[in-house]
């Protein structure tokens, strides 16, 4: 399993849709690349959508 859908799979472990996980973070669209592997998001905003998910 690689980041994108680790992420995906976090996020609906979750129950979080799209635009939750990234309000304020990234655009919905930029995490659905991220979950697809098409883009990889600055370590800022990598950060934090790890923080938002509570991943320690």
């Amino acid at each position: 399993m690689n980041f994108g859908e680790t992420i995906k799979k976090i996020r609906t472990d979750k129950n979080l849709t799209q635009a939750q996980l990234s309000e304020g973070i990234l655009a919905r669209n930029h995490l659905s690349q991220v979950e697809n592997n098409n883009y990889f998001p600055a370590y800022d905003k990598f950060f934090s959508l790890i923080d938002r998910l509570n991943v320690q």
